[in-house]
Formats: C-alpha cells, structure tokens, sequence
C-alpha cells in the first residue's frame, strides 16, 4: 500500500537524482585516487576541500600564472579527473604565501584568507633524520619559514619543533631541509 501512496517521478526526475548520485560518487572515488596519487603535493593557499575544489575549478590556469615564484604547477594527464588542476610540491618550489593566485582564481576554488588562515597541510619533523634532534648545529627550517617563531619553533633554543595549529604547510622547511630525504615534510590537508 505504501508504494500507492507516493507519486510517480517523472523521467527526468529520475535521470537527474541518478545522475545526481552518480556524480557524487565518482567525485568522492576519483578524489581518493587523487589523492593517494598525489602524496606530497599541495593544493595552492585558500583551496576548498579537496571534493568541492575538483568540481568547482575550472582548469583555467589563472593561478599559475599569478603565482610570481613558479610554485603553482598543472597535474598531467596521467591523474585523470584532476588532470589540469593546480598543485604545489613543495620539494621543487615550496608556496612563499604570497597569496596572488587567490584573487586570480575567477571559480571561487580559493578562497581569499590572510597567510595565519592558509591550511595547504602540516609539517611533520622526523627527529630520527633531523641533524638538529641529532646533536648537529641546523636551524635552517625555522630560519626560513615565513611563520617563525609560530609554525615552527626551537625547543630548548636548538631543536625544531613543529606547531601544527599555527603551521600553514607553505612547504618552506621541506624546500630547505639540508637532508635527502628530507626530515621534514608537509603532509597535505
């Protein structure tokens, strides 16, 4: 009796919220297998979560091209549905958190935040690599990062400790980090 009581949806109803569901899904999958396939790759400052972000960029390249220092590259093509969207490895060219793609950005994908706001990720310090946490003399990384004295910090004024509330994951320490692989890392959001 009680399939009797609802109405019939028309076709296009039906195409619609099974499109609908459809799209959902493979956004979610697709944003998985993007981003196991980008480990250590960071969206660029002011990304919306990584879901919302792959459905409202548009690919049109305007951040690269804002991005004064280089750091914002296209994902190739062999990462499928993210192909043509904006990463950041910070390895090669870490984010100086200018923030210029952000109004570059026509999609609304970034969205404008002062650099204390930005969360690309979280750096994570290996104390075992670290020369520093070793017995070396190295304050590279806090010297470096934009945010010293707040995101990264000396404890006992020579090892480095990270402050993942207030680290941005702009991907400097990673940058300058004298060790291969490096010992500190940023870890995307």
């Amino acid at each position: 009796m009680e399939a009797q009581d609802k109405a019939p949806i028309n076709r296009r109803q039906f195409f619609l919220e099974g499109f609908s569901s459809f799209k959902d899904l493979a956004v979610d999958l697709l944003s998985i297998q993007f981003s196991l396939a980008q480990e250590g790759r960071l969206r660029p400052p002011g990304a919306l979560e990584e879901t919302a972000f792959l459905a409202v960029c548009t690919r049109c390249g305007k951040c690269v091209d804002a991005c004064s220092y280089r750091a914002i590259k296209l994902v190739d093509a062999e990462n499928g549905f993210a192909f043509r969207t904006p990463i950041i490895s910070p390895r090669e060219t870490p984010c100086y958190l200018c923030l210029e793609c952000i109004p570059a950005c026509p999609d609304g994908a970034l969205l404008p935040l002062p650099k204390e706001k930005v969360r690309m990720g979280t750096a994570q310090l290996d104390r075992d690599a670290c020369l520093a946490w070793q017995g070396h003399y190295c304050q590279t990384c806090v010297n470096r990062c934009p945010l010293s004295g707040s995101a990264l910090v000396l404890e006992d004024l020579r090892n480095p400790v990270v402050n993942s509330e207030q680290c941005v994951g702009c991907g400097v320490c990673e940058y300058v980090c004298l060790t291969y692989p490096p010992a500190i890392r940023v870890k995307p959001q």
